[in-house]
């Protein structure tokens, strides 16, 4: 658990992050401003490996790696194959993921009625998903989780532990929900950030 203190982890207005809106024509884009900002925060996401565990349609990069469990299924614009590069569940990645990544950004769906109504899949409970995107994210790099929680420390994989870097708000524009930005880092060595 975090040695720092909560006050360190928000910071006023300086960690809203008005994005603007999904930047995809499809459901579950991520807003506009949204990786512009993980990079703008000093997460090398243009230049280390990425993994979205939930990828779904990532911006064609050749560092980015796309997982959704749809893949290749007509879910993506136009009722067209959902390009990811995997299709596994994110709550159950390969074994060989095992501190491969040196980023990991996960979008889940916000709940029970967004998985099943807009995804038509089982909710991927926050504890188990970000238990394994800690497990494949390498020593020192960065997890960072867009939902509507504030996750808790206490979700890490056992033998994986992460602590957290910072939290922030995320607005797309008036009447829109907020999203909370959960930022983490996994030390080199145990113990390195307490």
């Amino acid at each position: 658990m975090s040695q720092r203190p909560q006050t360190e982890w928000y910071d006023s207005m300086e960690d809203l992050w008005a994005t603007g809106r999904a930047i995809g024509s499809y459901v579950g884009s991520f807003p506009n401003g949204f990786l512009p900002r993980i990079s703008k925060y000093g997460i090398p996401i243009y230049n280390e490996k990425v993994l979205f565990p939930f990828g779904g349609i990532t911006p064609d990069r050749s560092n980015w790696i796309s997982n959704d469990i749809k893949k290749d299924e007509p879910t993506g614009p136009n009722d067209e194959p959902l390009p990811a590069d995997y299709g596994y569940d994110a709550r159950d990645l390969p074994a060989s993921w095992t501190n491969r990544f040196p980023i990991v950004i996960s979008d889940p769906p916000y709940g029970q009625a967004y998985s099943e109504d807009l995804y038509g899949v089982e909710y991927p409970r926050p504890t188990d998903h970000f238990r394994e995107a800690c497990r494949v994210v390498e020593p020192g790099g960065w997890v960072v989780v867009l939902d509507q929680l504030v996750y808790n420390l206490d979700w890490a994989h056992d033998d994986h532990p992460v602590d957290r870097e910072h939290i922030a708000c995320l607005t797309t524009g008036p009447n829109m929900r907020a999203r909370v930005v959960n930022i983490f880092r996994k030390p080199n060595r145990l113990g390195e950030f307490a």
